[in-house]
């Protein structure tokens, strides 16, 4: 067809936690005006073909599909057939072969199923599964399911808890009685007995005669015998092929012209159970499917552990038998389905997949220039590849200067991809802090001398769109304020960083054409946050001057401190931005100012361990501002699937995007959710303040003080600030008292200060240290708030 639209081609891996397996498998990818996926999940020990199968031959079903998808196919009787060139590789076949129709049925404005015959708009009925233990396993999930599949035999005892039956007069004991249960809780019901193989004729004899008076409600037995056992005569029952229907389409049985297949079941059995993804090509399953309908045979379509793609297909192909219940049951007993690669998914690299749906579209735009989705791509792949020649472990922590650079953005999903974590250092940490950090941490340094080496090899090393796309792993530290001076490290999985990015960017309408601003440093989780954001959206990541404070222009969202919306108010600027303020509280005098220049700005609260957001308000007008009591300003409603609650004396927040192993987060703020379920928080319960945006411990500080010679008490506290909303201020009591109080102290605490320099962060060290003022007669110590307003009379600020 001349004039069709470019698509690309690719595939993309995930692996499915199942406890004590991990489900392996692949999404082929067709990229152009519009995406479709076709899933790949071979069953090694159960299926013809492995993983390295698959991916030994990948490359030559990507060609194929690209030669094929020039002259798409009208009608499935069209559809080309990949047997030739991937003929042991059945999961392949389908995968490719649904594709290709996928893209035909797309041409033609039909859903697959309606495409391939089926009947449109058919609700697929689905067997309920019962694996072991008795009906009431299907207690508390609705109704008992009209059709119930039930495991039997020595193959139940095998797969079941401890004091399951194991001889195989027990087993028939314990069939027969879970049979009755089912039938007296649900006269209609009609069961399907799956044996895998494991019974023998006397037993299955003996098992009918228990159920004699029920067996009509029995509706088959599937793989009643091993394979290749003749079937008893005087079996009344209908049976059915599954393993063994796949083992002759495999040897080219199942298209001859003979009824008996070589095969006693699958002549005998008078229904087919197929499992597309594990049978062979779409061809093959439709040749199938005809040949068993002309022969008068029942169709059953089956799963084999599919993740939601490959589920959602296989109930579209169900369309095409109405009357029958499909087979699946696995989806039930998966951990979690992913129903579309993208937005469902955290195994796609965000950035590999922008580069194949929009190549050209703005990933980046810096000082330098800007960078599309195709470049970008093409340098994280690079780096990933610089890194991974280094011959790290699996579990390497990569240690990167948090500095708002394009290298920064490499290093980040480079590691995504290598299944590796990242260390983001603070720039503001003392060279000696920053080498303990490493050192806690067990992190290497990574600087940009590893990005873009010569990679003569490239395309030769990596199987197209396989290994330098994925997620496998790892994810980001994040050091926060310790309470003992020494910063704590929260893990975040880049699973969840992606879920929760996807969660922000709906709820404040950031997509494809949106631009955010790179406005917040890179060692918190705030500024980690816009990153994977813009990725996940395939949006546009403005990295602007970091000595700016303006919003760049043509920018269409920004995140800021309370200290950056001031100085933004103050410089006169008025950005068309959406401003997202948060890490801190946003006094109502601001926010009022803000409101009425004309500014759109949104609150927000979060916190490191949670991800970032956990709430985000709309965006505020005039009459919220005059219908708003004079309390503390609220933040919004949280984002959908984070819960808030008020508990007696904090705020407690439930998230599955938190870092792991930490779900149920109790916060250290105090607070409560109002009548419109918004989050309000009123103070911290610590000593903690925050200071234009970072996080002060006062013991902190005072510990460092207390370290330094001649110093006996230090006590630190914050004193209100225009700028910055609090700075912290220190007052200390010397060892020797000295001969005169005007003389010393000045000269002492500009030495402080500079030690100080040397141990902290330079927003921790205090813009004054006083020596702490005599108390007034009958005073026995000074009281915080004393402290505090002592020091507000006597305080010249003084550069962080």
């Amino acid at each position: 067809m001349t004039g069709r639209p470019r698509v690309q081609f690719s595939a993309w891996s995930f692996g499915i936690d199942m406890g004590t397996w991990v489900r392996e498998g692949l999404y082929l990818c067709a990229a152009g005006p519009d995406v479709h996926w076709a899933e790949v999940a071979p069953l090694d020990g159960y299926g013809q073909d492995t993983m390295a199968d698959v991916c030994a031959l990948l490359p030559t079903a990507l060609d194929w599909l690209g030669k094929n998808a020039a002259h798409l196919p009208t009608s499935p009787d069209a559809l080309p057939s990949s047997r030739t060139l991937l003929q042991d590789v059945p999961s392949l076949r389908w995968g490719a072969e649904l594709l290709l129709a996928k893209l035909a049925c797309h041409d033609a404005g039909m859903a697959i199923g309606t495409w391939l015959g089926g009947s449109p708009d058919v609700d697929v009925q689905t067997a309920g599964l019962l694996l072991r233990g008795d009906a009431t396993n299907f207690a508390g999930a609705g109704p008992l399911p009209r059709v119930v599949k039930m495991k039997i035999g020595p193959y139940t005892a095998s797969t079941a808890t401890a004091g399951a039956p194991s001889d195989p007069a027990r087993c028939i004991d314990s069939d027969a009685a879970r049979i009755r249960e089912l039938v007296a809780r649900r006269p209609d019901i009609r069961i399907r007995l799956d044996a895998n193989r494991t019974g023998t004729a006397a037993a299955l004899a003996t098992l009918l005669a228990r159920i004699d008076d029920v067996v009509d409600r029995i509706d088959f037995i599937e793989e009643p015998l091993p394979a290749g056992v003749t079937i008893p005569a005087g079996i009344d029952v209908s049976l059915a092929a599954d393993e063994t229907l796949r083992e002759a389409v495999w040897a080219g049985r199942l298209s001859v012209g003979s009824d008996t297949f070589n095969d006693p079941l699958v002549s005998r059995a008078d229904v087919w159970v197929f499992k597309p993804s594990l049978h062979g090509g779409l061809t093959d399953v439709l040749e199938g499917l005809r040949r068993a309908q002309a022969i008068g045979k029942r169709v059953v379509w089956s799963s084999s552990w599919e993740s939601g793609v490959g589920l959602a297909d296989l109930r579209e192909v169900a369309s095409l038998c109405p009357d029958e219940a499909a087979g699946f049951g696995t989806g039930e007993r998966m951990p979690h389905l992913m129903t579309e690669p993208v937005s469902g998914n955290p195994a796609v690299c965000p950035v590999a997949f922008s580069a194949f749906r929009a190549p050209d579209s703005i990933a980046v735009r810096h000082s330098g220039g800007t960078l599309t989705y195709r470049q970008f791509h093409d340098r994280i792949s690079r780096t990933a590849a610089a890194l991974s020649r280094k011959q790290h472990p699996s579990d390497t922590i990569l240690a990167v200067r948090g500095q708002r650079t394009v290298f920064f953005c490499e290093v980040l999903f480079a590691a995504m991809r290598l299944g590796w974590h990242i260390l983001p250092v603070s720039t503001r940490l003392p060279e000696p802090a920053q080498e303990d950090l490493l050192a806690r941490a067990g992190a290497v340094w990574v600087g940009e001398e590893a990005s873009h080496p010569a990679i003569d090899d490239w395309d030769a090393r990596v199987s197209p769109g396989v290994e330098s796309h994925m997620v496998a792993g790892g994810g980001v530290l994040v050091a926060t304020s310790g309470t003992t001076g020494t910063p704590s490290l929260v893990a975040l999985d880049w699973a969840r960083m992606l879920g929760h990015g996807r969660q922000v960017n709906r709820r404040v309408g950031f997509g494809a054409g949106s631009s955010w601003a790179w406005s917040l440093p890179c060692w918190h989780v705030g500024g980690l946050s816009i990153v994977v954001r813009c990725a996940v959206a395939g949006g546009e990541l403005v990295v602007g001057d970091p000595d700016t404070t303006g919003v760049p222009d043509q920018v269409t969202h920004c995140s800021m401190v309370p200290t950056q919306v001031d100085r933004l108010l103050r410089q006169g600027d008025m950005p068309e931005a959406c401003i997202l303020v948060g890490g801190g509280p946003v006094p109502r005098d601001l926010l009022q100012r803000v409101v009425r220049a004309g500014l759109r700005v949104r609150t927000t609260w979060g916190m490191t361990e949670a991800g970032s957001m956990i709430s985000c308000s709309d965006v505020w007008t005039v009459d919220d501002l005059a219908d708003v009591d004079p309390a503390p300003i609220h933040a919004g409603s949280p984002l959908p699937g984070i819960g808030v609650a008020a508990g007696a004396n904090r705020l407690e927040v439930h998230s599955p995007w938190a870092a792991r192993g930490h779900t149920r987060l109790l916060t250290s703020d105090a607070g409560y959710i109002d009548a419109e379920g918004r989050v309000v928080v009123t103070h911290r319960l610590d000593r903690v303040f925050i200071s234009g945006g970072e996080n002060i411990d006062p013991a902190v500080i005072e510990e460092a003080l207390l370290a330094q010679p001649g110093v006996e008490t230090a006590r630190v506290a914050g004193i209100p600030d225009r700028e910055f909303g609090v700075r912290p201020v220190a007052f200390v009591r010397y060892v020797r008292p000295q001969a005169s109080r005007d003389d010393v102290p000045q000269g002492r605490e500009r030495v402080l200060r500079r030690r100080l320099r040397a141990l902290l962060p330079g927003y921790m060290v205090p813009d004054r240290i006083f020596e702490e003022p005599e108390l007034p007669h009958g005073h026995l110590k000074w009281t915080a708030a004393e402290l505090v307003a002592w020091a507000e009379r006597n305080h010249e600020r003084r550069t962080p």
